[in-house]
């Protein structure tokens, strides 16, 4: 999901299309961390508030969103490594 992002589209749903065993993933030295294969979707590194390592991806695990490129695209925060200074982490129950 996309509540807020850069562009100002509306909320969003990525879907995931593949990877499946990957929907969220597990590392003791990372932050919340979604997809996998090839590159993570959505990494926040451990410590992320001291360092630019988190970063965002498109299209390894769930959808490229509307007018993105597979790949390093900006669309959750301009550019491919940040900073963040807020995380919230939220789950859908049920479809």
């Amino acid at each position: 999901f996309s509540l807020y992002n850069k562009d100002g589209y509306n909320p969003v749903k990525l879907t995931q299309y593949q990877n499946q065993q990957y929907a969220m993933y597990h590392c003791s030295s990372y932050g919340p961390t979604f997809g996998a294969g090839g590159r993570h979707d959505i990494v926040i590194r451990d410590n992320a508030l001291s360092n630019s390592g988190s970063y965002t991806a498109c299209g390894y695990t769930y959808s490229v969103p509307p007018g993105y490129s597979a790949g390093d695209c900006g669309f959750f925060t301009g550019g491919f490594h940040f900073t963040p200074n807020d995380i919230e982490v939220f789950y859908q129950i049920g479809n």
